[in-house]
């Protein structure tokens, strides 16, 4: 048996809600995150018992059952289980895992993904659900490829994305590059934060600034002092964590453009407020701006300005982002998921979606879903091709 067949086994049992030994456990760990330094390897195999049972990230996935019906077949024939077999359960076990929420431990949690091309590493990241924390990714090698509703973000070495609570998380390594690699630090937000996240939004709570020379060096090298006391125990660990992630906060807000580098005013907030509040219902711009206390034209000034784009456009986004989480979490009706974001009518729904994402609902759920195991005599699609957008 193969390393990668071997992994692919001890998933399968941990899938299955199967205890696995604590050498087992490290060992499909490190083959699928590596041992580089900030390889969340270290986080999830530290302080193991000598038996390990499955974790609540891996087992508590509304998709994982379908996923596992599609493959018993194979497990009970592991005689002839290839190695690109096994790389493809494994990278599709991953792209399952929507909800990471529980394996966060700490209110900063530093690490360091690596994804090369046909490895294990190549999964597409695809969290549709609302987290509790922020994720702030820099990229440090290759490119990066973000679905961003409003657009796609291919991140070079350099590039900062911020990702709120509400994002749509989809993303994965370029195909264009053999390596993507990228820092990013999982954190909760706390209040006195809040005006160092002012950056141009390229999407619904996504968020985008570039970084190079002096300013780049100087965030990689906070980058590098979380890393390096993210085992510490000392009680004073977590504010120092904290106070770093802050400082590489207040360096990125420093070259953040001018035109989002000052202070958000009040009212605008408050329409934000409103509009998430109230984007599956129908309101004029008119009655927002008079409940605000704020012109038509001034409100949409202020807001274009803050933003990037149109109060009408920033409401129909999120309509957009609910729609293609609802897509891929259920099994709901097009008719019905229209009817939730907003629309009565579904072909004009079905026209906006493809608008905002280059297709149509169903084949954006087509695209989104597992694809179908090779038959026998087929050559199995490597992982990347396979989970395109």
């Amino acid at each position: 048996m193969t390393e990668l067949q071997r992994a692919a086994n001890i998933y399968w049992q941990l899938a299955n809600r199967q205890p696995v030994c604590r050498e087992d456990y490290i060992f499909c760990i490190k083959i699928v995150w590596g041992d580089h330094k900030g390889s969340p390897f270290y986080t999830l195999t530290c302080d193991l018992p000598e038996t390990v049972m499955p974790p609540v990230m891996l087992i508590e996935q509304p998709k994982l059952e379908a996923l596992l019906a599609r493959w018993q077949a194979s497990f009970k024939n592991t005689h002839s289980f290839s190695d690109q077999q096994a790389c493809l359960f494994i990278t599709e076990l991953y792209a399952v895992l929507e909800n990471v929420d529980p394996q966060i431990k700490k209110r900063v949690a530093p690490g360091v993904t690596r994804c090369a091309r046909n490895t294990v590493s190549d999964f597409v990241t695809r969290r549709p659900n609302v987290k509790v924390g922020w994720t702030l990714q820099l990229t440090t090698e290759g490119q990066g490829s973000y679905n961003c509703i409003r657009n796609q973000l291919v991140s070079q070495p350099g590039d900062l994305v911020l990702l709120s609570p509400d994002a749509l998380y989809d993303y994965q390594r370029h195909t264009d590059c053999e390596v993507w690699e990228h820092q990013w630090v999982y954190f909760i937000l706390q209040d006195d934060w809040l005006d160092l996240l002012q950056w141009p939004e390229i999407g619904p709570n996504i968020y985008h600034i570039q970084s190079s020379g002096q300013a780049l060096e100087k965030i990689q090298s906070l980058f590098t002092e979380l890393l390096d006391i993210r085992f510490d125990q000392h009680e004073l660990t977590e504010r120092l964590s904290a106070n770093l992630l802050e400082q590489i906060l207040i360096h990125c807000q420093k070259i953040a453009p001018a035109t989002v580098n000052t202070k958000v005013d009040r009212r605008i907030i408050q329409a934000k407020d409103y509009i998430l509040a109230n984007y599956n219902k129908s309101f004029s711009v008119a009655t927002l701006a008079k409940d605000i206390g704020l012109s038509v034209a001034r409100l949409s000034s202020l807001f274009k300005q803050h933003t990037g784009t149109t109060i009408v456009r920033w409401r129909d986004e999120h309509r957009m982002t609910r729609a293609a989480q609802l897509l891929q979490q259920t099994d709901q009706p097009v008719s019905r998921i229209a009817d939730m974001v907003g629309y009565n009518d579904a072909l004009y729904f079905s026209r906006c979606f493809h608008q905002h994402t280059g297709c149509s609902p169903i084949d954006y759920r087509t695209k989104k879903q597992i694809p179908q195991l090779p038959q026998d005599g087929d050559q199995p699609e490597s992982p990347i091709e396979s989970q395109q957008v």
